[in-house]
């Protein structure tokens, strides 16, 4: 079962590995960092309404918790 943090994870990966500019994509304030209100408006757009603002702040979460180097 493949949970909606999975699927974050495999379309991140898939910009990645094509040079898409990820960080780019996420860093709208361009200073250089990504902000958990960035991501979370990022996944917004990619999302739509097809997901709760609480399943959003969740993903987020869990993507900082595993992947923010500025602990």
């Amino acid at each position: 079962v493949r949970t909606v943090y999975d699927v974050f994870h495999f379309l991140i990966s898939v910009m990645t590995n094509n040079n898409l500019g990820v960080f780019e994509v996420f860093n709208l304030a361009g200073d250089g960092r990504i902000k958990k209100t960035e991501v979370f408006q990022v996944l917004r757009m990619m999302s739509g309404q097809s997901l709760l603002d609480d399943e959003l702040a969740a993903i987020v979460e869990q993507t900082f918790a595993v992947s923010d180097l500025n602990k």
